[in-house]
């Protein structure tokens, strides 16, 4: 199998050594489709001049109202059997006000600001697969509301969220190859797209039932990021009767060797109907050279924290 669905699995605490970073996301879409939040929380293995790394973007229609990506010098990050602590950010496996779920709290201090934000990811699928996998979806589906507060000057900025979202686990190797994944929620239904160059990968998951696809990669063009990142402009996948259209909408946040991207997708399977929904979708690619100017460029956008916590 290459998916897993199991949040017990997600809280890893021994990792094999070959990995270089373990990385809890947490996705979602708002209901009306205007708006994205992005959250992650990335723990490096091994190279001990990394610092441990809290990220959030908050878009509506393209546009950045919070975003942050924070780097927590001297923090131990703190794994346990029910979540994770990354300096005063957390998020724990907890039973929530209406059923089973995720409580994720951030406190983040940047260069630009402090921004606090507390969201309830409410469980509507979770470990529907058992086993070992290349990507564990711990939580497919999740009902997502929360707010974010964005401190800055002496103002403060309040944004509410509700929407549908998702939560994974992955373990990052130090060098792999150009990967393309996302999840978009039809109204029935909710797929998971994992892509390499080589193999593609859905799971769909309809009615407490999880199905595995292999997907054939049959249409792609690319376009170039505003970091010369060619990524997929339109690609659709085929399998066993389903066809999967996937084409940008807005783009979320784009950094020199990855893009998220809000994406218009449409689901036509084998039961004749078609399905459209939206969904985030991240496209990555391993840096193997020296920094260039478009790199140090975009590294006066990083957040870091004032002090260390």
């Amino acid at each position: 199998m290459h998916f897993i669905s199991n949040i017990a699995a997600a809280q890893r605490i021994q990792v094999p050594e070959w990995y270089s970073a373990r990385i809890w996301t947490f996705n979602a879409v708002s209901d009306d489709g205007s708006e994205a939040l992005c959250i992650s929380f990335i723990d490096p293995l091994g190279d001990k001049a990394l610092s441990p790394v809290v990220e959030l973007v908050y878009s509506v229609k393209g546009h950045a109202r919070a975003r942050s990506y924070c780097e927590l010098a001297g923090t131990a990050v703190e794994v346990s059997e029910r979540g994770c602590v990354f300096g005063r950010s957390r998020f724990n496996s907890d039973d929530v006000e209406y059923g089973g779920g995720y409580l994720v709290e951030l406190d983040l201090s940047t260069a630009l600001g402090d921004i606090t934000a507390h969201f309830e990811w409410l469980a509507v699928e979770s470990d529907v697969i058992d086993g070992i996998g290349a990507l564990n979806v711990a939580t497919p589906r999740a009902d997502v509301t929360g707010k974010i507060v964005r401190r800055a000057r002496g103002r403060e900025k309040v944004f509410q969220f509700r929407g549908t979202g998702w939560h994974s686990f992955s373990l990052k190797h130090a060098s792999e190859p150009p990967r393309f994944t996302g999840c978009v929620h039809f109204v029935d239904r909710t797929a998971v797209i994992d892509s390499m160059p080589d193999t593609a990968f859905a799971l769909c998951v309809a009615d407490e039932t999880a199905v595995e696809h292999i997907l054939k990669s049959v249409r792609c063009r690319k376009r170039l990021s505003m970091y010369g990142l060619r990524y997929p402009a339109f690609i659709e996948y085929e399998s066993e009767g389903m066809i999967l259209r996937l084409e940008p909408r807005t783009v979320i946040d784009s950094r020199p060797f990855s893009i998220r991207t809000v994406n218009d997708v449409t689901l036509r399977s084998s039961d004749g109907k078609v399905r459209r929904s939206a969904g985030i979708f991240e496209f990555t690619k391993e840096c193997r050279r020296p920094a260039s100017v478009f790199e140090i460029l975009a590294s006066h956008r990083k957040g870091r924290s004032l002090s260390e916590v």
